[in-house]
């Protein structure tokens, strides 16, 4: 195979791989979006946390997968796989590692939530015990 087209096929294939990767990841939300998203029922959310800090106080209708228990959890949320789901933890350390688990099982609709718990108290917004 010549040089040339040798470059055009793994620059193609670079691009392909990299669309791809880039689908499973939407950016993050800010703590405005994600309500309203919330609100008008077009997200699913997810507390990455344990469930200790769970119980302690979550974003009002988030469902409860810990970060490490998610390939355990696939059953439970694997309707979700083509839909909006917005990841949050308390730092953002857990959500972003939920993130790259989800996207490995094809979840193609992920959001993180900007500050994730720490910005969503500091601002006193709602929480559900």
């Amino acid at each position: 195979m010549n040089t040339m087209l040798s470059k055009i096929i793994t620059a193609g294939l670079f691009f392909l791989l990299a669309s791809v990767a880039g689908a499973e990841y939407q950016g993050e939300l800010t703590q405005k979006q994600a309500q309203e998203r919330m609100t008008a029922g077009t997200i699913t959310t997810i507390d990455v946390r344990s469930a200790g800090e769970y119980s302690k106080g979550h974003v009002p209708g988030a469902i409860n997968i810990p970060h490490d228990n998610i390939s355990n959890q696939l059953e439970q949320i694997k309707h979700l796989k083509d839909k909006p789901v917005l990841l949050y933890c308390r730092s953002g350390r857990r959500a972003d590692m939920a993130e790259t688990t989800l996207s490995e099982l094809g979840f193609s609709q992920l959001y993180h939530l900007q500050g994730d718990m720490m910005e969503w108290d500091k601002n006193q917004l709602p929480v559900e015990k």
